[in-house]
Parts: C-alpha cells; sequence; structure tokens
C-alpha cells in the first residue's frame, strides 16, 4: 500500500506541477506577432502533439540564447533579441504552441541553480499537452545550454 501511495504522489507531482510546490499562472505578456507562419514552419511535417511540442523545443534550444543580462523576459523580445531568461523562453513556446493548437502551460516554482541542495532560484518551464489530460514537462532554457561565469554555451542536441 505505501508503494502504490508513493506512486500516487509521484504521478501527481509529474502532471500536476502546481501539487509540488510549483505554480501555474499562465501569465504570459501581450505580442504584436502573429506566430502562426514561423510556427507553422517549424512543425511542418508533424503530425502528433508530441513531435510538434519536440519540434517547438529544439527550435528554441538552437535559435535562442540564454540572456546572461538577465533582462529579456517576452516572447517578442527573445524573438527579437535571440536571447532570453527562462520566462521569454516560456512564453515563446507557449506563443508557438498556441499558434499550432497546441495547449500549453507557463510553470513556475523553484530550481536548484548549483550542485548546493540550498541553492535554488526562480524558475520558469512549460506543460505541453500531447493529448486531451496528458502531457509532458519540457525545459527549453536549460536544454538550450548553460552559463558558466557569464557565458552561455549552447549544448548541441542534449535532450536529457
Amino acid at each position: 500500500m505505501r508503494r502504490y501511495a508513493v506512486l500516487v504522489m509521484f504521478a501527481l507531482c509529474v502532471m500536476w506541477p502546481s501539487v509540488a510546490g510549483a505554480t501555474n499562472y499562465n501569465y504570459v505578456s501581450a505580442t504584436k506577432y502573429d506566430w502562426s507562419q514561423l510556427a507553422a514552419g517549424i512543425v511542418e511535417g508533424k503530425t502528433t502533439k508530441y513531435d510538434q511540442a519536440y519540434a517547438i523545443y529544439r527550435w528554441l534550444c538552437d535559435n535562442i540564447a540564454y540572456d546572461t543580462a538577465y533582462s529579456i523576459y517576452t516572447a517578442d523580445e527573445a524573438y527579437e533579441q535571440k536571447k532570453g531568461v527562462c520566462q521569454a523562453y516560456s512564453e515563446l513556446f507557449y506563443r508557438l504552441g498556441e499558434a499550432v493548437g497546441l495547449k500549453v502551460d507557463i510553470v513556475t516554482g523553484k530550481a536548484k541553480s548549483s550542485l548546493d541542495i540550498n541553492d535554488v532560484e526562480g524558475h520558469a518551464w512549460v506543460f505541453a499537452y500531447t493529448s486531451d489530460t496528458s502531457g509532458i514537462l519540457i525545459d527549453p532554457t536549460w536544454g538550450a545550454g548553460s552559463v558558466s561565469n557569464g557565458t552561455f554555451s549552447r549544448n548541441d542536441y542534449d535532450d536529457t
């Protein structure tokens, strides 16, 4: 019975991040763009919601750098400057997903920023629905690369 309870708690934490202490405000800044043409090009030939979400993730990882000045927070600015912080990555994923009919939630919470378990900071990532009732957690910020000594280094297709 205890094993079952642990499994249920794990599933709740994965399926509904707010249960795990994260919050989903799904706040997205206003936009001046029609994202449909860009998004359609990114997901061209992708027929499943999972494949579309993955294509958007890869596009973000390959085209948006982390803003080491910590000043770019919106989808519009990230698209224009080709860089942004986690909120910008998440908003841009949201906008691109929305343009192709994907339901996407922006999730905010705490994330470890180093090997020190007590070193946590605010972070944003996304939950993309791959069906009506389930989906996947995606973090395009960390998928894009890492920052060391104020310098962004892009990952080369490291989807871990």
